[in-house]
């Protein structure tokens, strides 16, 4: 077909012939798209003046114009329309999924404005997937869709409400906070950090009526959990309306049957920090050797000398670490509400966190 034949079909079928349009259909080739819409949707975007810049990408990409680019740079928000996000794309459906990425972004990112974002399409490198490009932007998360109850300057927990927050949290505790970004942005979880030392770091999802569960408790390095300080943890989520999922502990050493039989534990809430018999043995000697202290403490001194925290817990100002440790841990066995009926657990979580709070005192005035 000539070009003038070309030009005499073009405007009896459309009844135009707009700028670019004969070369782009030039550019498809000899065969026919398979879907006849399409050639449709080509017309328009060269016909109307709203879809310039759709008509200019598809121009700039190099080689035959295909079925699959005409779908991309059609259902591409007008955002992403650009070369270097054409060229990254290989279907229609992944145009959609780019374009359902943008709009969490920009819910969940007060610094993800139009101009910012094309500005950085535009510097996009050779080697940055979309991927990458998308993850760097969610990493700017400051308005997650969601977050539990508690107060924001609660003394003993920090609800990570931002991808900054996350990541700090992911140097500290040396974890992937930082990978969870997206769970948080979507609504998904959230990532809570028990202050008190040692610390440790609570993975809460979000239930279908709004409410959460604590599903896991993770450690510094995703060492091991201590139970004691777990329980902690669990009870004050516990008072601010997040129950733990179940340890499956109906029975009695139910972790040392799992590991004898060979199974799992099955996933989730396997490391909420909840004590077994198996804990309980192991902490035999430590607890024996805080008693020990505890009784020469008072026969030997009386009273405990120093600072008046200090001596809410019977302890010497100027005692060493091992030892502060061991009468942390006597008092956390004696009060922590889990070993309480169910009438005086109110009671004990109150004196619990009282404990733990001139424990951090303590730690914090020592350095420990």
């Amino acid at each position: 077909m000539t070009i003038t034949r070309g030009r005499e079909f073009i405007q009896g079928v459309f009844g135009e012939v707009p700028g670019g349009f004969p070369g782009v259909l030039t550019r498809i080739g000899p065969d026919p798209l398979p879907d006849p819409g399409l050639y449709l949707i080509l017309f328009k975007m060269f016909a109307s003046p709203q879809h310039r810049v759709r008509r200019d990408v598809l121009r700039q990409h190099g080689g035959p114009t295909t079925a699959t680019q005409i779908r991309i740079i059609h259902r591409l928000d007008p955002v992403l329309v650009h070369k270097n996000v054409l060229e990254r794309l290989q279907s229609a459906s992944e145009a959609e999924d780019a374009n359902a990425a943008l709009a969490l972004i920009r819910n969940t990112a007060l610094s993800a404005t139009e101009d910012a974002i094309r500005q950085a399409i535009e510097n996009l490198g050779d080697k940055i997937d979309l991927a990458t490009f998308l993850n760097r932007w969610l990493a700017k998360m400051d308005r997650p869709p969601a977050r539990p109850l508690v107060p924001e300057n609660d003394p003993e927990v920090a609800v990570m409400t931002s991808g900054e927050a996350m990541a700090s949290l992911g140097r500290r505790f040396r974890n992937c906070a930082t990978t969870r970004v997206v769970y948080a942005a979507v609504g998904f979880e959230v990532l809570l950090e028990w202050k008190p030392s040692p610390g440790l770091v609570a993975q809460c999802h979000r239930l279908t009526d709004g409410g959460w569960v604590l599903t896991d408790i993770h450690a510094k390095a995703n060492g091991r959990v201590d139970p004691v300080t777990a329980a902690a943890f669990r009870s004050k989520l516990a008072s601010c309306g997040i129950p733990a999922l179940s340890p499956g502990s109906m029975h009695p050493r139910t972790s040392g049957i799992l590991s004898l039989l060979g199974v799992g534990h099955g996933g989730l809430g396997a490391n909420l920090g909840f004590e077994d018999d198996n804990d309980l043995d192991e902490l035999g000697s430590d607890l024996e050797a805080s008693r020990r202290f505890a009784k020469a403490n008072a026969s030997e001194r009386g009273e405990a000398r120093g600072h008046p925290v200090f001596r809410r817990v019977g302890l010497d100002q100027d005692c060493p670490r091992w030892i502060a440790e061991l009468v942390r841990r006597e008092y956390r066995k004696r009060l922590h509400p889990d070993a309480k009926p169910s009438h005086l657990k109110d009671e004990a979580t109150s004196r619990f966190l009282e404990m733990e709070r001139t424990f951090g005192e303590i730690w914090k005035m020592r350095g420990f």
